[in-house]
């Protein structure tokens, strides 16, 4: 029982995230800061990815199950790490500030490229992360809320860029919804489900990868009630659609 536990994959994902921090922030607690608000996202990315990754196999409905339980592994890793990462983290602005400079985390946002196009190669292959329509819905709102900002706003694109998890919740709501459309259509429920979640895989890419470069990321950190809130809404969404369709494929 205890073998569906363990995936070497998933670990290696996970903990990698922990060399990342270390390479971007250089002090043991700006580490552990950093890797605080950045665990539970990598751990949900990587669930995504596994996602992704069985819905290019539904023709063969006894590999579904065994791919979800993989596919899980890594967020319950973060979950592991989340605790003692809280305990040790602090909310001093300070600690929130790489002195290292961007350089660094340019390298550990350039490594953690290299480990998620890996995961994505072997799931499912990179194309299958690669949806024009999801690509403009996702970046396309982001620029607009960027322009909006930049007219009527503040100018302060920290701002902006903290609305990178609501655009994805948003838009991957609306995809859940239109994925209820096609629940009788075997040829579109797969690809329906695949864009709804790769704008939740582009939001969560992108903030670990800001995370990573910014050299002060105090203003785009997340409280421990939001990271709950989000990460519970990120996990619902595609969780539902997963529900939706091994219910559908049962009935066929």
């Amino acid at each position: 029982m205890l073998e569906s536990l363990i995936d070497p994959a998933s670990l290696v994902w996970t903990g990698s995230a922990l060399i990342f921090c270390a390479i971007a922030a250089q002090n043991f607690q700006k580490i552990v800061n950093l890797a605080n608000q950045i665990i539970l996202d990598v751990g949900l990315l990587g669930m995504l990815v596994g996602l992704v990754g069985m819905l290019q196999n539904l023709s063969d409905p006894t590999k579904i199950i065994p791919a979800l339980q993989v596919a899980v592994l890594p967020f319950l890793y973060a979950l592991f790490l989340k605790g003692p990462l809280y305990l040790l983290s602090t909310n001093e602005s300070s600690d929130f500030s790489k002195s290292a400079g961007t350089m660094y985390g340019v390298i550990g946002a350039i490594g953690f490229v290299g480990i998620s196009g890996w995961g994505m190669t072997v799931v499912a292959g990179i194309n299958a992360f690669l949806d024009v329509a999801s690509s403009v819905v996702f970046f396309g709102s982001l620029m607009f809320l960027a322009i909006l900002n930049e007219v009527f706003g503040d100018h302060n694109y920290m701002r902006v860029l903290r609305t990178i998890p609501a655009i994805g919740i948003v838009f991957a709501l609306m995809g859940c919804i239109v994925s209820l459309d096609f629940v009788n259509n075997s040829e579109k429920i797969g690809p329906a489900m695949a864009i709804l979640i790769l704008v939740l895989v582009y939001a969560l890419w992108l903030r670990i990868l800001l995370l990573l470069v910014i050299s002060d990321i105090s203003e785009i950190t997340q409280s421990e009630i939001e990271q709950v809130v989000s990460t519970l809404v990120y996990l619902i969404i595609p969780l539902f659609g997963m529900w939706i369709l091994v219910n559908f494929i049962k009935m066929n």
